[in-house]
């Protein structure tokens, strides 16, 4: 199920992203939990004990910074859309790899690109991909685990996050077709 937070101490502006959210999930045929928040105590609370998906969050907020890097901290797979009565806050959100920074007035074109790429986001992070190595010993590999593949002689090597790797017959083909964005394969024996 994907799980979305709405954090804005703006009823109309929760009411705006809520209809936006609702519209384009249902059109997806996806199925949402939305939960609505107007400070970020009341969806760090919640969110402690039911994590979500995707959180839309107005920077504006007081507390939304350090609410932020906690998630990041703590749940790394989870999408963050960042909305500002100001330009301000922008570069921020490369620092925490927000999906998109979204200037009020909102635009719905925007957010539900926003929302569209989250999704994708979140649902190749949480992906397992399910690798026998050569001693037939099964792994289930999360995307968000792989920092780097790269192929020598038709071996596969996945080189992952705590430094270890797991290197199994195959073709890069197949593990491409698995890995989408943020992955790119940019040479014939790399994705990165």
């Amino acid at each position: 199920m994907f799980r979305v937070a709405i954090c804005d101490s703006d009823l109309f502006i929760i009411d705006e992203i809520s209809d936006i959210v609702h519209r384009l999930l249902r059109k997806k045929n996806y199925f949402c939990e939305l939960e609505t928040f107007q400070t970020v105590d009341e969806l760090e609370y919640v969110f402690t004990s039911k994590p979500f998906s995707l959180i839309i969050i107005d920077m504006d907020l007081k507390g939304s910074h350090r609410f932020i890097k906690n998630v990041r901290r703590l749940k790394k797979n989870t999408g963050i859309i960042l909305t500002s009565g100001e330009d301000t806050f922008w570069h921020y959100g490369y620092e925490i790899h927000a999906i998109s920074f979204i200037v009020k007035p909102l635009s719905e074109k925007r957010m539900e690109n926003a929302v569209l790429r989250s999704i994708k986001y979140v649902m190749t992070r949480d992906c397992l991909i399910g690798i026998k190595d050569y001693s037939g010993k099964s792994y289930s590999v999360s995307p968000a685990e792989i920092v780097y593949v790269d192929i020598i002689d038709k071996n596969i090597t996945l080189h992952l996050t705590d430094k270890s790797e797991i290197t199994y017959k195959g073709t890069l083909s197949d593990v491409s077709d698995k890995l989408t964005e943020p992955f790119l394969r940019c040479h014939n024996s790399y994705i990165v």
